[in-house]
């Protein structure tokens, strides 16, 4: 999983500016030749006229176990985010301020799991243990170019352990069974555009609790609606 993440981004890092570059050398010629292109196409399908983003994430969960051991175990989601500023402005704009939402899975296992909860230690009996992440938050950024968002977000994680204890989050944590609970988060949104309707997304974020902050790093790559 860490050698696949880090592929992904060596990969998009090199090809991003030859991407951007043929991208934006077409958008030059077909301006020089066409004059009636109306101010709300322009910049179109960059991330300056976003309106909706739904990218695919792969990335990890790192927590501390029952026994406070740091771990982690990989995670898989999906974002969802919603520029409000869209609804009043018709053409490209650099500010950034929406919902975001959407859904981040990891299969912790059993506490002697590997990376991906698989393959638990023989003589340990333990059942795996799985967590869904709900973000509610609102999102701020700022739009450095038709390539270029970096954004703050924060508000509420919907948390589920389908084994309440498998994360130390306070007194959820020690009723039995399952638990879904809201906590407050706080994080950051940096975005690429890799071409047109294309971005990469890297989306660090901190669930705050009574007992442990975990952590939730993401790597997306999807679709930039505008």
């Amino acid at each position: 999983m860490l050698k696949l993440i880090t592929g992904f981004m060596l990969t998009t890092a090199v090809a991003s500016p030859a991407v951007w570059a043929a991208d934006f050398s077409t958008n030059d010629d077909s301006s020089m030749s066409t004059s009636s292109t109306g101010a709300s196409d322009l910049g179109s399908g960059y991330l300056r006229n976003e309106v909706v983003g739904i990218k695919p994430e792969v990335g990890v969960l790192a927590f501390k176990d029952q026994f406070g051991s740091n771990t982690s175990r990989g995670a898989v989601g999906l974002d969802i985010d919603y520029n409000v500023t869209k609804s009043f402005i018709s053409g490209p704009t650099n500010f950034y301020i929406g919902p975001q939402t959407g859904l981040i899975y990891s299969h912790q296992g059993s506490l002697s799991s590997n990376f991906l909860g698989t393959n638990p230690d023989a003589t340990v009996t333990d059942p795996g243990a799985n967590v869904f992440i709900i973000p509610a938050n609102l999102k701020v950024g700022y739009n450095f170019s038709d390539a270029l968002r970096i954004a703050a977000h924060g508000g509420g994680n919907v948390v589920y352990r389908s084994i309440a204890s498998s994360l130390n989050l306070g007194e959820s944590s020690a009723q039995s069974g399952s638990a879904w609970k809201l906590f407050p988060n706080v994080g950051a949104d940096v975005e690429l555009g890799l071409a047109k309707n294309v971005a990469l997304l890297l989306r660090p974020d901190w669930t705050i609790s009574p007992q442990d902050t975990f952590f939730t790093g993401m790597l997306g790559l999807g679709v930039a609606i505008g």
